[in-house]
């Protein structure tokens, strides 16, 4: 269940010392993915239909947009 999920995740942080939730980690995890390969794929990892809904999960890279706006004026 996302309950049983979200106390393994925790514990495995109280373990190393660290201190994140499922949310934040789902986040983080879109974030990366979506910098790396896209939108479009990160909504297919997450399982969302909608490309909105997967841009509220992967937050907005400004350094990528800002070497884009260097690379193409």
């Amino acid at each position: 269940t996302s309950e049983s999920y979200a106390q393994a995740i925790h514990r495995e942080c109280d373990r190393v010392g660290v201190k994140w939730t499922s949310h934040q980690l789902r986040h983080a995890y879109a974030t990366r993915v979506a910098r790396q390969f896209g939108i479009a794929d990160t909504r297919i990892l997450l399982g969302h239909s909608s490309l909105d809904v997967t841009a509220i999960y992967a937050h907005a890279d400004r350094k990528a947009a800002g070497l884009i706006a260097q690379e193409i004026g």
